[in-house]
């Protein structure tokens, strides 16, 4: 539910075509259970022994309040640094939650 599917894969000009997954998260649209839905992705990516290196704003995207995790493109196998990539994408989520959350009692 969190990674986009393989479509196709064009090897002849090295395109790779996935499912669409939404629009990159915001403080708008980040979704309120955020951190189970991260609990859920950190345990599929140790399970899988994955670490994309590269969990930032520009590859996170929501669709129908789910979150995704996009472009594997820095991806290596399971290493020490899945624990620092991974407290950095909770600390990324939980930032955009915060603010959120401060928005929503602003007074406009």
């Amino acid at each position: 539910n969190h990674f986009p599917q393989l479509v196709y894969a064009d090897n002849r000009n090295l395109n790779i075509y996935m499912t669409y997954c939404g629009d990159l998260i915001n403080e708008r649209n980040i979704p309120d259970d955020w951190e189970a839905q991260y609990n859920e992705i950190t345990q599929i990516l140790k399970a899988r022994g994955i670490n994309s290196n590269d969990m930032i704003s520009r590859n996170i995207c929501i669709l129908n309040g789910i979150i995704h995790v996009i472009d594997f493109g820095l991806f290596n196998n399971f290493s020490d640094s899945i624990e620092h990539s991974l407290k950095k994408f909770y600390q990324f989520l939980k930032t955009l939650y915060q603010r959120k959350n401060k928005n929503r009692w602003q007074i406009v």
